[in-house]
Parts: structure tokens; sequence; C-alpha cells
């Protein structure tokens, strides 16, 4: 598979979603909150709604990858949704950290700035009801 091979397409209430693979990335270590770092591979998720356009990075499992088992565009839209759910259900930092477990103060804004960021870019793009649409996506 190719740098910038698109894996999947699906549309979602008018949401075109473009899932493709980045090889030069695939190899990272990614925090989580189970204090664990997973080997996984990173794809760039493409989003496009009212007349707007905005990627995402998501990354899927290694395991799964070397099983030819590729994330699709609708589970990677989930994940993003539910990142952004995350940041819209809490009132602060402490509350995302009490919630995640994470005790690192740098790891805390690195997980809760990712989710906000992920929340205000879904919202620059006219998608309203963060809830309701990752209720239809649920993988």
């Amino acid at each position: 598979m190719g740098n910038g091979e698109t894996i999947d397409t699906k549309t979602i209430n008018s949401i075109e979603l473009e899932l493709k693979y980045t090889k030069n990335k695939q190899a990272r270590q990614v925090f989580n909150s189970s204090k664990s770092q997973e080997l996984v591979y990173q794809y760039s998720l493409k989003v496009d709604y009212n007349n707007k356009s905005k990627s995402f990075n998501y990354y899927g499992s290694i395991q799964d990858f070397k099983k030819d088992k590729f994330s699709k565009a609708m589970e990677a839209f989930n994940s993003i949704l539910l990142d952004a759910r995350s940041y819209d259900r809490v009132k602060d930092r402490d509350q995302f950290a009490d919630e995640f477990g994470i005790s690192k103060p740098t790891q805390v804004n690195e997980a809760y700035t990712a989710c906000q960021n992920t929340y205000k870019d879904l919202k620059k793009l006219g998608i309203k009801d963060i809830y309701k649409l990752q209720e239809k996506t649920g993988v």
C-alpha cells in the first residue's frame, strides 16, 4: 500500500469521508489513557461538509494492519467524533484528567487540547450535533 492511497470512502448526512493510508508515519507510539504504548499505523481522514474540508489524523491497530484488515472511514470518523464529545462533556482539564485517568499535567494538556481542537474543527465545518451524528456512526 502506498503513501496517500485511499482505503475507504463513505457519506453520512451529506458529510463526505475519505480515509487514506499515511505510510511515512506508520510505526508510531501513541499515548492512551491506560498508560500503555501501542504500536499503530497512521491514516488521514478527510472530512468534507458545507464546501469546507478538514483532515484529521487517525491511528489504526498494527495487528489488524498486518492481517490486511484496514480501518474504515466510518470507524475513523466515529473515533474523531468521540474525541470531540470527550471535550464537550467535561467542564475543565481537571475533570478531563479524572475521567480518563491521566495524572501527568503534560499528558492532560496534550490530550485535552487535541480533543478541544477536534471539537472546534468539526464546528467550523458546520457539524452541529456531534452526539446524534456519533450515534449514527457507532461502529
